[in-house]
């Protein structure tokens, strides 16, 4: 803004900072009249946040009441103005005014200025006239001008009830001078929404079939276009574009194919929703009829190219498909309907290509100063589905390039070439296709790889073709069942004997033939496919002399999506596995044991006690085990080799047993264990003569070696504990009843004592002896208890540190004592711990110790409604401990 405007915006808002304020409200429009220049500000205003209609809202607003000084249009305009403004006319002159039109910033050739016109109003008619900035703009102030002059009626076609009838080719010429904003846009969302400012319409009728071209290129205003099928206000929306071939300008430009002799058309000329309103004088629109497009046009026939090679592919009376094969990855055209990246490739045309083998197929496509977007698909017509898309390839920016894996020899793909933006005149591209890697050299029966005497090598069929081979019965012949994607490798038996080939590790669903001899002359001998718990493949060669040749044929048991990219193949002598190998014939364990365990030679089961918690065990062997007394048992799985070993548990007897819990891996605990080994461990209560099933093995298909099982009793010394009950009955509660702990009982060498009998709702807690020689009124009851009594209460175990003393626990309405201290693991008492609630703590209950117990608990002197609080006793619970 220069010095001069500075000082004239100054003045005015001196001038009209008292108005200004009572301007501030539609309630308190100023009042102008006539036409002519008004000067207004905005400074020091709010936001009235007035809304009427469909009018856009504004921020720092500003408000005039003017009435029509004759019959006829009016415009009103600050397009003098540089700052960013807005203007809104309501139609009557106070805040019950409706809405007739909101401006958007930007609308005349500066930057900021704006204008709106009226329909046609009688003398005296009342606007309410609303100047501010948009909404959220910032707050800041504007002083100017505001512009009301005389226009001219629209023309008779500035609606879509009466456009202009014309048909066929040629130029056909419109006036926009005085058009007002239609707000028409075909009834449909994109990409009509945005409908058109100033426009104007011509109902066109085809006179003859094909594809037609619409254009304003040769408009000197800047005109946008969009197309709707019928001739009037119920036609719908087609198409609509404001950026055309012409790309030095903004016109509109569009291509409609298919069109039908007799085929009518609503043309829609104006600007776009943010467009320069004084660009909306005389307009020319070009129609023009191309051949139809070729067959190719549609992804239901694509034209088909065969090899490698350059191709030279036309696209130039191509339409818009909207194909994108199902996914967003095909979608990376610019969209131009959307102004932004995610629609497919306009005015695109369709091949169908078949791989000439396998291997990895590069496809670059480029045509001459255009924006060339290429989508592949995977299948050969509007079924296909997405593979990939490129608009920009790393060599050349206009062309795309992707890389394919062919798959199997004789996979088709869908290839569709297209532009990136529809102001592109389409053309002829040249599209590349080149192999850039083979398929392995042992990808035929007839040039197998060496195969190494013994061991395990690695492959990948990633880029192997499925040769059909089968050497004959008893291999499978059909298609369905023969190896898929396969390879070939060559084997001389390095000694006589037995030899196990295996595909253990592989990485998906192998399939593994072996034939006697050699290259394609072999025939089949044994066949597998993914038949154990790892899914892989496994064939038994017996009586092998030295010398014979074999070739192994190994790939995947389906072709496509399941093809291995880590195989592994290996060869071994082979041992009958242990008898122990499954869990029907386990070994006969008791006790604790300490015993040699080898798993060299044993095969994977795929037992797991039904269920997942006990995973796979690999080259693994079983144990029938049964303890001699109840207790704590640690399970110890020990190698005295380097493999990491693995111990399932499970309650019952043979294949029948169901999972109780799986291993850990802890540092070994071994003797004489080498450097790095391992050892498993698991820890877990079992019942005096309960049978047990422990499954021993390898944490990987690698894993067997040698080794030891180790079952010890965590407890020590294995005895059995004994309950009596003494000062029995005890005194009766004011209830009438005695609390009893008759229902105690060791479960696992834990004493669970269990109260019985109480007064509801009374609190209590257990004390503990060495011995129960007293005989001691107190209170209610009877204290048998006598020496050195602790108390397993919430004080004794918050002062020696130990919580699990605290018994705290509430009679509920059964008159059961419920465990308030969270330290039960079963039923609602308390579990006696071996640590004594005596000071100094950490005093152990050791086996074979006696000592007695009793509940304290809270009485009452008489029944309710006013009892008196006293105290008893339950009898004593003497228990000696394993």
């Amino acid at each position: 803004m220069n010095q001069s405007r500075k000082l004239t915006a100054l003045i005015c808002l001196i001038l009209l900072s008292p108005i200004a304020l009572a301007q501030d409200d539609c309630s308190t429009a100023t009042p102008i009249a006539g036409l002519g220049s008004f000067p207004y500000s905005t400074s020091g205003l709010t936001e009235s946040g007035f809304t009427s209609g469909t009018c856009t809202p504004m921020g720092q607003d500003i408000f005039f009441e003017w009435a029509a000084p004759t019959n006829g249009y009016f415009t009103f305009s600050t397009c003098a103005d540089l700052d960013l403004v807005m203007i809104t006319i309501y139609d009557g002159g106070d805040c019950s005014a409706t809405c007739i039109e909101s401006s958007t910033v930007s609308m005349c050739y500066f930057d900021g200025g704006t204008e709106v016109s009226t329909g046609l109003l009688s003398a005296g008619h009342q606007i309410l006239v609303r100047i501010g900035d948009p909404a959220g703009g910032g707050g800041f102030g504007i002083s100017a001008n505001l512009f009301i002059s005389a226009s001219s009626a629209p023309p008779v076609n500035n609606t879509c009830a009466t456009p202009t009838v014309i048909s066929g080719e040629g130029t056909f010429p419109f006036d926009r001078s005085f058009a007002t904003s239609s707000g028409f846009e075909g009834g449909a969302g994109l990409p009509c929404v945005d409908d058109l400012q100033h426009d104007v319409f011509l109902a066109w009728t085809a006179t003859a079939s094909g594809t037609y071209e619409f254009a304003t290129c040769a408009d000197a205003n800047l005109t946008s276009l969009s197309l709707h099928s019928g001739n009037d206000c119920s036609a719908t929306c087609l198409d609509s574009f404001h950026l055309g071939t012409c790309f030095d300008a903004e016109h509109g430009y569009s291509r409609l194919p298919n069109v039908t002799t007799g085929d009518t058309y609503l043309i829609q000329a104006g600007r776009w929703s943010a467009g320069y309103t004084f660009h909306s004088g005389l307009g020319w629109i070009d129609i023009t009829r191309f051949p139809s497009p070729a067959p190719n046009d549609d992804c239901n026939t694509p034209l088909p190219i065969n090899g490698v090679g350059t191709f030279n592919l036309d696209r130039t009376f191509a339409s818009t498909s909207g194909f994108d094969g199902g996914s967003p990855a095909c979608r990376l055209a610019f969209d131009w309907h959307m102004g932004s990246s995610g629609g497919p490739p306009v005015y695109d045309t369709f091949f169908v290509w078949a791989a000439p083998s396998n291997g990895v197929f590069r496809f670059f496509a480029s045509e001459v100063n255009v924006d060339t977007v290429m989508s592949i698909h995977s299948g050969s017509d509007c079924s296909a589905t997405c593979l990939a898309s490129s608009e920009d390839s790393p060599s050349f920016f206009f062309s795309a390039e992707i890389e394919v894996t062919g798959g199997m020899a004789g996979s088709e793909f869908l290839i569709q070439l297209g532009q990136g933006a529809p102001f592109y005149t389409p053309g002829v591209v040249s599209l590349d296709v080149t192999l850039i890697t083979p398929p392995p050299s042992n990808d035929t029966c007839a040039f197998p790889a060496a195969m190494p005497p013994m061991g395990t090598i690695q492959w990948s069929n990633e880029l192997a073709m499925t040769s059909g081979f089968t050497g004959g019965a008893p291999c499978p012949s059909s298609p369905a069942l023969q190896v898929q994607n396969d390879l070939f490798y060559a084997w001389t038996a390095p000694s006589s004997g037995d030899f196990i080939v295996d595909t253990v590790g592989s990485d998906g669903l192998t399939h593994l033939q072996v034939h006697a001899g050699t290259d394609c002359s072999a025939t089949c001998v044994d066949f597998d496919f993914n038949n154990d718990p790892q899914s892989s493949s496994q064939i038994l060669l017996t009586s092998v002399t030295a010398g014979d040749p074999y070739v192994f044929q190994v790939g995947t048991q389906v072709a496509g999506p399941d093809v291995v990219t880590l195989g592994q193949l290996s060869v071994g002598t082979y041992s009958l596995p242990p008898v122990h190998n499954d869990c029907l014939s386990a070994t006969v364990i008791t006790g604790e044991v300490s015993l040699s365990v080898s798993t060299l030679s044993a095969t994977t089961s795929s037992f797991n006690g039904s269920s997942t918690s006990c995973g796979l065990v690999y080259n693994d062997v079983f144990y029938q085990w049964t303890p001699e007394c109840s207790g704590t048992y640690l399970v110890v799985g020990c190698t005295q080799s380097s493999f990491v070993p693995r111990l399932n548990v499970h309650a019952g007897t043979g294949c029948s047993a169901t999972c109780l819990g799986a291993s850990s891996l802890v540092s070994s605990t071994c003797a004489n264990a080498p450097p790095m080994s391992m050892s498993s461990e698991l820890v877990f209560a079992a019942v005096a003569g309960t049978p047990y099933l422990i499954q021993v093995g390898g944490e990987d298909f690698l894993s067997s070696g040698d080794g030891l099982l180790v079952v010890e009793r965590l407890e020590g010394v294995c005895t059995d504990g004994i309950l009596t009950l003494v000062c029995d009955p005890a005194s009766p509660h004011y209830l009438g009843s005695s609390v009893t702990l008759a229902a105690s009982s060791f479960a696992l060498d834990v004493l669970h004592v269990e109260a019985t009998g109480g007064p509801p709702d009374e609190f209590g807690f257990f004390i503990v002896a060495a011995t129960a020689n007293a005989n001691v009124a107190a209170f209610n009851g009877v204290l048998c208890l006598d020496g050195s009594i602790g108390r397993y209460s919430g004080l004794v175990a918050n002062n020696q540190g130990l919580p699990q003393l605290n018994s705290l626990g509430r009679f509920n309405a059964a008159g059961v004592l419920e465990n308030l201290a969270g330290t039960s693991t079963t039923g609602l008492g308390f579990d006696l711990p071996r640590e004594l609630p005596f000071a100094p703590a950490g005093q152990v209950i050791q086996p074979g110790d006696t000592w007695c117990i009793q509940l304290w608990y809270r009485d009452q002197i008489a029944p309710l409604p006013n009892p008196g609080s006293t105290a008893n006793f339950s009898n004593v619970l003497v228990g000696t401990f394993p």
